[in-house]
């Protein structure tokens, strides 16, 4: 479990609270699948994180499925134990990687669901639009870096 917990982390950008509502909420008909990535619609709202979807490559979206009792707290403790790593460096692992494959910033915040800080970068069909472009880039390269 923690293996799977990971690869959506790493994969995507969200935080475990993100995560760990999308496993609680999960419904398998939601994916858009593409040929190597999967993108599932969230659109959750927490503070100044808008997350619109949770990108993850089609073999990390097959491993999903839904799980009832979730707390992001426990998931995050056992995380940390388990995987030897600290989860909380985890985005920024992913904002870095995702940067140095060449992406824009507001696509990789995009993937974070940092919202846009100003109204002429907010335009939402667009992220989306350039956020499929790139992601089997970013997939790549955080898939040759990735630590586990």
């Amino acid at each position: 479990m923690v293996k799977l917990y990971f690869e959506i982390l790493a994969h995507s950008g969200v935080s475990v609270t993100e995560m760990a509502k999308m496993l609680h909420d999960f419904d398998a008909k939601n994916p858009t699948r593409m040929d190597n990535y999967a993108r599932y619609a969230f659109n959750f709202k927490r503070g100044q994180k808008n997350s619109f979807y949770i990108f993850m490559p089609i073999e990390v979206a097959n491993m999903v499925k839904r799980f009832y009792k979730i707390v992001a707290k426990a998931m995050t403790i056992m995380f940390d134990q388990q995987s030897g790593l600290i989860q909380k460096y985890h985005r920024k692992w992913f904002y870095n990687k995702v940067i140095i494959a060449g992406i824009s910033k507001n696509v990789a915040d995009f993937y974070k669901g940092i919202s846009p800080a100003t109204v002429g970068s907010s335009n939402y069909h667009a992220h989306t639009q350039q956020a499929d472009h790139w992601y089997e880039t970013a997939m790549n390269t955080l898939k040759e870096t990735m630590p586990l």
